[in-house]
């Protein structure tokens, strides 16, 4: 936990590789409902449970505990490194569904999914959105699952990795292996239905 006490980190020991190893929490104040979770599976790449955690440690506790809301220009801004790096998106109802170019849906393919009914305020027990690998979202080689106020800044970053460093090295939840290489991209609006913006309290 967070001297803040706004940002909580669970970890499970001797995790089933597609159980939820990490689980990330943010709490607008430490006697509030939660505003945020992230949950990751045993198996999650080297680059993104490292992005995840230096995105942490690099953020200011009170801001990133806000969380953002979900709207057209958040989630453009979340995948925005996906369209840059030839990304498509492919939309099925509420859901859009981003896919690694040149990889034919191979078991090792990676995809980013952005579930906008999901996302809405009645429903923010749920996970608006998950990025894994494989064919089966339902049983991936490694997921990560986040819910509809995650940061859009944090998101963008994990996209970013996916694009550019995704690898399907892994690593052991107890280890962890900076990474101080950023990068910049901009792209155009993905076709993604959003829910209306969530409230924010002032500092």
């Amino acid at each position: 936990m967070h001297e803040s006490q706004t940002l909580r980190v669970q970890l499970l020991h001797e995790p089933e590789p597609r159980d939820a190893t990490w689980t990330i929490a943010a709490y607008e104040s430490p006697v509030s409902e939660r505003a945020w979770r992230i949950t990751l599976t045993a198996a999650t790449p080297a680059p993104v449970l490292d992005t995840l955690l230096d995105e942490l440690v690099e953020a200011d506790p009170w801001d990133i505990a806000l969380g953002s809301p979900v709207t057209d220009k958040t989630v453009t801004q979340a995948t925005r490194p996906l369209s840059d790096a030839g990304w498509q998106p492919t939309i099925n109802g509420p859901t859009s569904t981003w896919e690694a170019p040149h990889t034919g849906g191979q078991e090792s393919t990676v995809r980013v999914r952005f579930d906008a009914l999901s996302a809405h305020p009645a429903h923010s027990y749920l996970d608006a959105w998950a990025l894994w690998a494989g064919k089966n979202p339902e049983q991936p080689a490694w997921a990560l699952h986040a819910s509809a106020c995650t940061p859009t800044a944090l998101l963008a970053r994990l996209t970013e990795t996916l694009a550019h460093d995704t690898g399907t090295r892994t690593t052991p939840p107890a280890q962890h292996t900076a990474r101080s290489e950023r990068r910049t991209s901009r792209a155009p609006i993905p076709p993604a239905a959003a829910g209306p913006p969530t409230s924010r309290r002032s500092r």
